[in-house]
């Protein structure tokens, strides 16, 4: 049973404790954690804050599993039962996450984030499931997924636009930017793209010293001119 927005827990269910001004945001029971290859952590109960992701065991509510949205590196929808036998969630979390700190893991895999200069670099990861009793819930599940980590857009440096734009803003065309890689575009954008960079001059020796040099010296090049 899936429950939107928190305003009402199933009957026996305890919501985890929430810092100051975390919300929950969704509650899907009958969730089963998959680590890696490893055979599963359990069966119990999935909750989706604004800060967490926090999976709950249904036979000890004392054994939780917690990622911060910031270390999961990405998530998806699976339904590909050649991929994995059970319909899930599928994520890539930070191996440092404290939420590995009391389980049994396999081998890492790696994963890509950015780094301040704008390139990747490879991090460790494990592959993290959630899979569901109720596949119908797989679409609200990955979009309440989307809409929290959503809220931990990565901290962008001093200079750079915000180019995180939720799905109805794409949608809509309102974000206003358009990304095209050179590969994307036509034969006719391409020659469009050449000619605008024929137009393109740099400044020939002088003409800056020219343009920043005090009034009166600009005022005498302009009399010379006239003469």
């Amino acid at each position: 049973k899936g429950m939107a927005g928190g305003e009402v827990l199933p009957p026996g269910l305890a919501s985890p404790t929430l810092s100051e001004g975390e919300e929950l945001k969704h509650v899907q029971q009958g969730v089963t954690l998959y680590i890696n290859t490893n055979p599963a952590v359990g069966k119990g109960h999935l909750f989706l804050t604004t800060e967490n992701i926090v999976w709950q065991d249904a036979s000890d509510p004392a054994k939780t599993v917690t990622f911060h949205w910031r270390a999961v590196l990405m998530h998806a929808l699976s339904r590909d039962l050649n991929a994995f036998p059970h319909p899930c969630i599928y994520c890539q979390v930070k191996s440092d996450s404290e939420g590995f700190a009391n389980i049994s893991l396999g081998e890492v895999e790696m994963g890509q984030e950015d780094d301040d200069e704008g390139g990747e670099v490879e991090i460790a990861t494990h592959e993290v499931r959630y899979g569901v009793d109720d596949a119908a819930m797989l679409g609200v599940l990955f979009s309440v997924f989307s809409q929290c980590q959503s809220l931990h857009p990565e901290e962008e440096e001093e200079g750079e636009g915000n180019f995180f734009f939720n799905e109805q803003e794409v949608a809509n065309g309102s974000a206003g930017v358009s990304m095209m890689n050179a590969t994307d575009m036509t034969a006719q954008d391409q020659t469009a793209l050449s000619r605008l960079d024929g137009l393109l001059t740099m400044p020939a020796p002088g003409d800056v010293d020219r343009l920043t040099a005090p009034d009166d010296a600009r005022f005498a090049d302009a009399e010379e001119d006239a003469e």
